[in-house]
């Protein structure tokens, strides 16, 4: 299968297609944005999560309507954690959906969308 990423911030647009590897509800591709990095989606009956392996590391969970814990590490020592509160989360057989903004020290930095389409 292949997978469709689009992530689409204020200032930033990350698009690519990769292959993707799926069983049940997960969902492992590489992230060609990124040197020597791998995704993770794994959906729940009520949320999202989403985790990034390699030079670039990352957590997130996704519930609709919620605030939830998320961190991010890079290879460069930068590391910190944050918050995602979920606005959009869309999840059918050909796509997934996913609208959060994200906090940092409890103050807003931006909206983020990120669209999978599954081919």
């Amino acid at each position: 299968m292949k997978v469709h990423f689009y992530s689409i911030a204020r200032d930033s647009k990350v698009d690519y297609i990769t292959e993707a590897e799926a069983v049940e509800n997960v969902y492992l591709f590489k992230d060609e944005s990124l040197e020597n990095t791998f995704n993770k989606l794994i959906v729940y009956s009520d949320y999202i999560s989403l985790i990034r392996n390699g030079q670039t590391e990352g957590e997130f969970h996704f519930k609709l309507g919620k605030r939830t814990k998320a961190s991010y590490k890079n290879q460069l020592g930068l590391m910190f954690d944050f918050l995602v509160y979920t606005k959009r989360l869309e999840v059918t057989p050909k796509k997934i959906i996913i609208e959060y903004d994200f906090f940092i020290d409890g103050e807003y930095q931006d909206t983020i969308k990120i669209y999978l389409i599954l081919k």
